[in-house]
């Protein structure tokens, strides 16, 4: 389960799954490493970027974790020990950063505004970097096909797919319907794309079709869709709003059919109860 806390004070993403026995937990420029098997803090990074953290991944094989800041900095730690291997400079003018890595962990791919960098994290060096890959928006999303094909590049306007590992333009999905698309999933089987809009939208994209094939009307009453996930089998969509609640969707189902709706308040509480229980 791959657990995204935002609020004021820190950004927490725990990890579990994707790393085994690690927690990962990234707080406003620190980072804390814990094992959910023995229970204990392994390492609390302090600094390990100077201002926030923006972006957090971790590699397939769970030997590292690679973190991008607002010093503009990316930084690569070893895993589970934290210690860190090597930084590369990405622009410290960025207010943001989104990081998206490679199932062969060969390369790491990174947004700067509205262009693509990505970075051979065999040689520790720029690879290759598309300037302009999109030109009206910032890129807000970078993401992954689960079977190392595609790269797929989201603003608030269009979706770009982007064949690998060339990087050859594929196809742009122009998006007139939704109103700004702010949060971003794919399914595992790599079919479809899933958004989220400021206006409660939820946009389902298909890969094979090239078009828009869904959108999901009972949400544009809700408040902004902040954030989006959906399960490894397909079948549920969790959705959070900036209104304080959390749904889960029956995803096959068409029109989706709510399935549960609980506060954020009540789910983070409950679940930050259990993490530290872990600890």
């Amino acid at each position: 389960i791959f657990f995204f806390f935002n609020d004021t004070a820190t950004t927490e993403i725990y990890t579990e799954q994707i790393v085994g026995s690690v927690r990962c937990v990234q707080e406003t420029g620190s980072m804390k490493i814990f094992d959910l098997n023995q229970r204990v803090q392994l390492r609390d990074i302090e600094n390990a970027h100077q201002g926030r953290i923006h972006a957090m991944v971790i590699s397939s094989d769970s030997s590292k974790v690679i973190t991008g800041g607002s010093d503009g900095k990316i930084r690569v730690r070893s895993l589970p020990e934290g210690d860190l291997l090597y930084e590369i400079e990405h622009d410290p003018s960025i207010s943001t950063m989104t990081l998206t890595i490679s199932q062969g962990g060969k390369y790491l791919f990174a947004e700067k505004r509205r262009s693509i960098y990505v970075y051979d994290l065999e040689t520790k060096s720029l690879f290759q970097k598309i300037y302009e890959a999109h030109n009206n928006d910032e890129i807000k999303f970078l993401k992954m096909t689960s079977d190392d094909k595609n790269l797929i590049s989201v603003t608030l306007s269009e979706i770009k797919i982007w064949s690998l590992p060339n990087l050859e333009l594929k196809h742009t999905f122009w998006n007139r319907t939704i109103n700004s698309m702010i949060s971003f999933a794919i399914t595992s089987d790599n079919k479809y794309l899933i958004t989220g809009s400021y206006d409660g939208q939820i946009g389902v994209w298909s890969l094979e079709q090239r078009q828009l094939v869904y959108i999901e009307a009972k949400t544009r009453y809700f408040d902004t869709l902040a954030s989006l996930s959906i399960s490894n089998d397909n079948k549920l969509l969790v959705t959070g709003s900036g209104d304080g609640t959390v749904n889960l969707w029956d995803f096959n189902s068409r029109p989706s059919e709510e399935l549960v709706k609980f506060t954020f308040e009540d789910a983070y509480q409950k679940l930050k109860d259990k993490m530290l229980k872990k600890i």
